[in-house]
């Protein structure tokens, strides 16, 4: 898989916080990461970037290019756009060979595809999902459109709702993990995803779960076709049509849920159960079937396929086999093979939660600095970097002294991180 260089352009004047002492704490630290960027080289997860001296200049590798930002990463792009400011992104279909619209995927619902604002300096990436009316189905676009963009307000995604065209609109944040699955499968010459990767990938998956289900909100649809992945490597999880929330807002495992919308090849064996209610260990299945493919480069429940149909009677039987092929792999870590058998588990009640697997010893590697890879390095940066810039806006915000007091210790707390990754990345480079 190509591998580009993280350098980000300079953040759009039009973006610019209205605050001055944020602004110098944002370009500060753009400045510094600049510097350090070379050392970023990070896999590229979006079509025909790899031609970075392409000619053609392809709206590709503009969105790349967009994609490696900083910056926009920590402002609310979606805001001030106008439904009546976006424009399709067009690309070579490399089916038709034509210039087209970039579309993403399409299914039952409707398609998903790259949209930008023409409006802006620099055009911020959106994604844009287009509902479709299905009349034997009772299924109304225009409502189904408007569901998923209150579910967005409810659960903190951005997004804006075009009723015009029944379509909701949000940030671009990157490639699936679908078609980089198909990628892994189809590769001849490339290089093959590291276990450090997919380690990353995985973990990176679990603490977007283990922070939906603190909220109380089971997903219950996630797949690689829910999961983007942007040039940086950096993980997100959409899609929240069929999400739910239990009526404490916080995570508890006992707490039971309506099945809303599934995919059967992601859904635990009590989610094929009719008139059953489901529990968040149904997310930690689906999870579990990730991270066997991720690794196993097969798909765990093939088998369950006959003649088209999807039978549940197999599932037990299938995963049986599939957990006593996986402990014989000797190229996958002996941790990450416990825990995703442990994902795997019949007994929803003996599987673990998101955050029990995001602290198993599989990712002790992610809790330490120097073990860290380059991508954990960049994300884990930009987390606290984020916690920086929001403490910065709270203590320019207050005038009580004591939150004052805690606001400056916080903040001295967060610039002694950073610090820190700073100096890990330039012994790193020292070495290299």
């Amino acid at each position: 898989m190509p591998r580009i260089n993280i350098t980000p352009p300079p953040a759009p004047e039009n973006n610019k916080p209205k605050n001055n002492l944020i602004n110098k704490v944002k370009i500060f630290f753009a400045n510094a990461f600049r510097s350090i960027a070379s050392f970023f080289k990070i896999k590229n997860y979006i079509d025909n970037t790899n031609n970075a001296n392409n000619t053609d200049n392809t709206y590709e590798i503009k969105i790349a290019e967009q994609a490696k930002d900083i910056i926009p990463e920590h402002l609310n792009l979606v805001d001030n756009i106008k439904v009546e400011d976006i424009t399709d992104l067009h690309h070579r279909d490399p089916e038709t060979k034509k210039d087209d619209a970039y579309i993403l995927g399409k299914g039952a619902l409707g398609k998903v595809q790259l949209v930008a604002s023409n409006k802006q300096k620099i055009s911020p990436v959106l994604i844009k999902k287009q509902f479709v009316n299905i009349p034997d189905k009772y299924i109304k676009a225009s409502a189904e459109a408007e569901l998923e963009h209150k579910k967005n307000i409810k659960f903190n995604n951005d997004s804006i709702l075009d009723k015009k065209n029944a379509a909701v609109i949000s940030k671009y944040k990157g490639e699936s993990l679908r078609k980089l699955f198909n990628d892994e499968t189809n590769r001849v010459d490339k290089e093959p995803l590291s276990n450090e990767i997919k380690a990353s990938i995985s973990y990176q998956l679990l603490k977007q779960i283990t922070n939906l289900h603190e909220q109380g909100i089971l997903h219950q649809d996630i797949k690689p076709a829910n999961i983007l992945i942007d040039a940086k490597g950096k993980l997100s999880i959409i899609d929240l049509a069929g999400a739910s929330q239990n009526s404490k807002k916080k995570q508890d495992y006992s707490a039971k849920y309506e099945p809303a919308h599934y995919t059967e090849y992601y859904t635990p064996p009590e989610g094929h159960i009719e008139n059953n209610k489901i529990t968040q260990y149904f997310d930690c299945w689906s999870v579990g079937v990730i991270m066997y493919e991720l690794y196993t480069g097969t798909s765990l429940l093939n088998d369950c396929y006959i003649d088209g149909n999807f039978k549940t009677d197999k599932i037990t039987n299938t995963v049986k086999s599939a957990l006593i092929e996986l402990k014989s792999k000797k190229n996958i870590p002996p941790e990450i093979k416990n825990l995703i058998i442990n994902l795997l588990k019949i007994d929803p009640s003996q599987r673990p939660t998101a955050k029990q697997a995001l602290e198993s010893k599989a990712f002790d590697d992610k809790r330490d600095i120097k073990k860290m890879t380059a991508i954990d390095l960049n994300i884990t940066h930009d987390k606290h970097f984020k916690n920086l810039v929001d403490l910065e806006v709270k203590l320019e915000k207050t005038k009580n002294r004591h939150l004052i007091n805690t606001l400056t210790q916080k903040i001295k707390k967060e610039q002694d991180y950073l610090s820190m990754i700073q100096k890990e990345i330039q012994r790193r480079n020292k070495n290299n």
